[in-house]
């Protein structure tokens, strides 16, 4: 196994942590689950020694949309980070791994690469999603070395707007050849 760092990724939400790590989790042997990584948003600004936010990317290409690190998009107020969509005043060039592209929506995203990240162990967040028709909001896993091949992306929650009742999740590994085999 590899590490893999968190990525709260989404075009909306608000994501925020227990106190401390929240109460204390036991495993099944008893053992205590040890507390690697906490925010608490108690600031008014993303702490960047623990997240980073894109900045005029877009990687995924869904939907039309750059992510940007401004306040409009990525703020944190009250315990909360609040990552936002809106849409653009008017359509703006982005870059993605395969060229630019123009955006007509912008949002947030953070991620801890480069930052934090473990091999095993217990990832836990509360989340509020927007969920609204065209939103597709979600909290993921990535391998450290950012992808493929041989690694496994872990979805944690992704609801769909279109589906407001329902939350998936699911696991992408690739083979050597860096071929998705799909969701489990």
């Amino acid at each position: 196994a590899l590490p893999i760092s968190s990525s709260a990724v989404g075009f909306g939400g608000y994501f925020w942590n227990q106190p401390d790590c929240g109460a204390t989790i036991y495993k099944a042997n008893g053992t205590k689950w040890t507390c690697t990584f906490d925010d608490e948003f108690s600031g008014t600004r993303l702490d960047t020694t623990k997240w980073t936010a894109w900045n005029n990317l877009d990687y995924f290409n869904y939907p039309n949309t750059c992510y940007y690190s401004d306040p409009q998009h990525v703020s944190v107020s009250g315990g909360y980070l609040n990552l936002s969509i809106t849409k653009l005043a008017a359509p703006a060039s982005c870059a993605t791994p395969t060229g630019q592209i123009t955006a007509n929506y912008g949002a947030g995203i953070v991620h801890t690469s480069g930052k934090f990240s473990q091999t095993y162990g217990r990832f836990e967040a509360r989340i509020k999603f927007a969920g609204t028709d065209n939103v597709h909001d979600d909290f993921w896993l990535f391998p450290v070395n950012n992808y493929y091949p041989g690694q496994a992306e872990i979805d944690v929650a992704e609801p769909f707007g279109a589906w407001p009742n329902t939350m998936v999740s699911a696991t992408h590994v690739t083979g050597t050849s860096g071929t998705d085999s799909g969701g489990i």
